[in-house]
């Protein structure tokens, strides 16, 4: 197979350039002090790197994300694994951008629940459920049903209303 010069040329760049991000990988890497603890570096509003590993922010749970979160990447990486079972890692100031090792706490899932409803409780907006009339607690002014189920029946009546 024949390449033309312009293929031959473009080919030379690609190589090139993969040549000098080769040689700024092994520089960093390099550079790294393996004595310290690795720390969580903000790279930006949407994007933390820990321990060499970039994690991206989930734009529905707001946590930040690879395989694992990256608060159980810190936590694992400070203490001993996690578990098997329901345990979550609960963020002590509530909120999930800051994964510092200070901020984790190991908790079961239930407990975690159960804190997480008590401060919806004293801090939360508290609404009345227009479809089985419960009364919940929520921090978005946007939510109106106490969950999913309700959330879809009260769309159908309204889509049935709409239509009548």
């Amino acid at each position: 197979m024949k390449f033309t010069p312009e293929v031959i040329a473009a080919l030379a760049i690609l190589r090139k350039n993969a040549e000098n991000d080769f040689e700024r990988h092994r520089l960093d890497v390099l550079e790294r002090d393996l004595t310290a603890p690795p720390q969580v570096e903000v790279i930006d509003d949407n994007h933390q790197r820990f321990n060499g590993v970039t994690y991206l922010k989930n734009n529905k749970s707001g946590h930040f994300s690879r395989h694992i979160c990256i608060h159980r990447a810190v936590w694992a990486y400070f203490n001993d694994e996690i578990p098997d079972g329901k345990f979550n890692i609960h963020h002590i100031d509530l909120n999930p951008n800051n994964n510092a090792p200070h901020n984790l706490q190991l908790l079961t899932q239930a407990d975690h629940r159960r804190l997480h409803n008590a401060l919806l409780r004293t801090k939360g907006i508290e609404k009345i459920c227009p479809i089985c009339k419960k009364t919940f607690y929520t921090h978005e002014r946007k939510v109106t049903c106490c969950s999913l189920s309700c959330g879809r029946k009260l769309f159908w009546q309204k889509k049935k209303a709409k239509k009548n």
